[in-house]
């Protein structure tokens, strides 16, 4: 997928030939636009003059230019709409199997001598997560291989049962059993500390993104109807032999005539190869979705989950909490800056001490915007 800024005047992008459609439309367009001006110095040179034919003739050419314009435009929605879902559905996938890896990450048990076991579950779930993420673009982009985290510490006897398998689908497919599998193994033994209604959302997960891949693959095989492409095709075709001679015969100068054939078959191409370009989204086009960014996406955010500071969530200290109780607006706003892990450290913790030990009598703290009071004298005795 072509990145790009759109400058100060909004101009700044105009120039760019990768992944542009408009080289394809030229083709059409100038040659036709110097055969408008051919026949416009026919009709000069021949002094052709109106007859009461011409009225019946731009009728037909009226209703011919409305129809093709209503095709081209539909087939354009109609591309833009699969360009949106497939990325939508990418996006989703993409989602719910990072939302499963970190639920089963979050129920596993913290106990001490279950931790080896936890982190080998955790080594052999992100390494699945991102095989299955890598095959299931793959799939869609006809075998184009993705990059995936090392699969170092797999058993070599299932590596080999997976190269087995040909089809990018079938090995999705596998991925996912074994990753269910591993799951309800981990449950058994005690890795997993989590009710089984609660796991269950693992499984749902999963599920949802396997049916959001098999969606994205129905827009893969499933094309643009050929019929109707092959007559729009043959539509703009035509269209684009007839109109030089009817802009020949309306325009009276050479400008006018070539200026507006050429504009005409512009836009309508353009748009045409637009549709073109945009109704299959996956695969490796400039135009195309940006597979291998998602693919980086998922491997830095599986990464992440296996990072040690990932499983210990940030303590609040207690002090900051109590004075927000006392007065809730002691909460600011920040200045959007970097982070400095320095200026955050937590102070020591409160420590509330012990029965036994002498009580002093602790000054009441003070409120924001609160006048001091002058301590009353003592009483006389």
């Amino acid at each position: 997928m072509i990145h790009y800024t759109h400058g100060r005047w909004g101009l700044l992008f105009l120039l760019r030939a990768r992944g542009s459609v408009f080289p394809k439309a030229l083709v059409w367009a100038i040659p036709c636009s110097l055969l408008s001006g051919a026949c416009f110095h026919i009709k000069m040179v021949s002094g052709y003059t109106d007859d009461r034919g011409g009225s019946v003739a731009m009728t037909a050419v009226a209703a011919f230019v409305s129809i093709l314009g209503f095709l081209v435009v539909f087939r354009s929605n109609q591309a833009w709409s699969r360009f949106w879902e497939g990325a939508d559905l990418l996006q989703q996938t993409r989602g719910q199997w990072v939302s499963a890896t970190s639920s089963l990450f979050a129920f596993c048990n913290k106990a001490e001598d279950k931790q080896e076991q936890v982190q080998k579950l955790m080594g052999c779930v992100t390494r699945l997560m991102s095989l299955m993420y890598s095959e299931a673009l793959s799939s869609l982009c006809d075998g184009v291989p993705f990059e995936r985290l090392d699969l170092e510490g797999l058993d070599p006897e299932a590596l080999e049962c997976f190269a087995e398998e040909q089809s990018p689908e079938v090995r999705t497919e596998l991925v996912l059993h074994w990753i269910q599998r591993i799951t309800m193994e981990n449950v058994q033994a005690g890795v997993i500390n989590a009710a089984p209604p609660i796991v269950s959302r693992v499984f749902n997960e999963l599920s949802a993104g396997v049916i959001k891949v098999k969606q994205s693959r129905k827009i893969k095989e499933i094309q643009f109807p050929f019929h109707y492409a092959q007559m729009l095709g043959v539509m703009l075709i035509v269209y684009s032999c007839g109109v030089p001679a009817m802009s020949a015969y309306i325009m009276e100068t050479y400008w006018g005539t070539m200026g507006s054939t050429f504009l005409n078959i512009f836009v309508l191409w353009c748009t045409n190869y637009l549709s073109v370009e945009i109704e299959q989204p996956f695969g490796t086009k400039p135009n195309d979705l940006p597979l291998f960014e998602e693919m980086k996406h998922m491997n830095a955010t599986l990464r992440m989950l296996c990072r040690p500071y990932a499983a210990k969530p940030p303590q609040f200290n207690g002090r900051v909490a109590a004075q927000i109780i006392m007065d809730p607006s002691a909460v600011h706003m920040t200045k959007p800056a970097k982070i400095h892990p320095q200026k955050f450290m937590a102070p020591e913790p409160f420590a509330e001490p012990p029965i036994s030990a002498k009580r002093e009598p602790a000054e009441r703290p003070m409120l924001p915007h609160a006048v001091p009071t002058e301590p009353e004298p003592p009483a006389p005795f």
